[in-house]
């Protein structure tokens, strides 16, 4: 460790992310015939802490749970497979204020206000034209050496919570005009997921 790491590190430490997201990644990894110990290693978290409703655990107990999945499952894939599991009722308050809100507009809003209180590591803003709405979601600290698993997952379930919003069917996917940009290279297994996402730009 050097000491240039050492603010970084203290503010994972400081900064709390919502349970039920570690809690989601244990489930998901169990399903698939991992065993919980195996998710939780080193992070000094039991099955027991994560499973207690509205609680938080530090950034950086999060952030070791996400790199044992990589570990186990040998690919990224899995941020994309995560991410279209995504739903309002996950999502637990704010998926319920989502889905009160009279117009898209409204829903936006209130997503850019308080989404990033569940899941501090990103920024949200807006910008439009006549033509387009842009949501622009930026890292409110370094991600690495997770960075591109963490916003590819975080990015597709955000558009899943909107998708179910104003395409519950998922039957206007094309049409709605929605388009999802990465900034790094098209991965290998894009492919195999495209026809449940919206239109990719990758290298953007």
């Amino acid at each position: 460790m050097e000491l240039k790491d050492l603010p970084q590190l203290r503010l994972l430490e400081q900064t709390t992310v919502a349970q039920a997201y570690p809690l989601f990644f244990v489930n998901y990894a169990v399903q698939r015939g991992f065993e919980t110990d195996q998710i939780l290693e080193h992070s000094e978290l039991t099955l027991a802490q994560l499973q207690v409703p509205n609680s938080r655990i530090a950034a950086a107990q999060h952030g070791i749970i996400v790199m044992n999945l990589l570990a186990l499952f040998q690919s990224e894939h899995i941020a994309i497979d995560m991410g279209l599991q995504s739903s309002l009722t996950k999502a637990g308050m704010i998926g319920f204020g989502l889905m009160s809100c009279a117009t898209l507009r409204e829903a936006i809003e209130l997503g850019i206000r308080f989404l990033p209180t569940k899941v501090p590591f990103y920024t949200i803003d807006t910008s439009e034209d006549e033509r387009t709405l842009t949501c622009h979601v930026r890292e409110a600290m370094p991600l690495e050496p997770v960075r591109k698993f963490a916003i590819e997952n975080f990015v597709i379930e955000v558009w899943r919570l909107f998708e179910s919003l104003f395409n519950p069917m998922g039957s206007k996917r094309e049409a709605s005009g929605i388009e999802l940009w990465f900034d790094w290279p098209e991965p290998p297994y894009y492919a195999s997921y495209a026809s449940s996402l919206p239109k990719c730009r990758f290298n953007a």
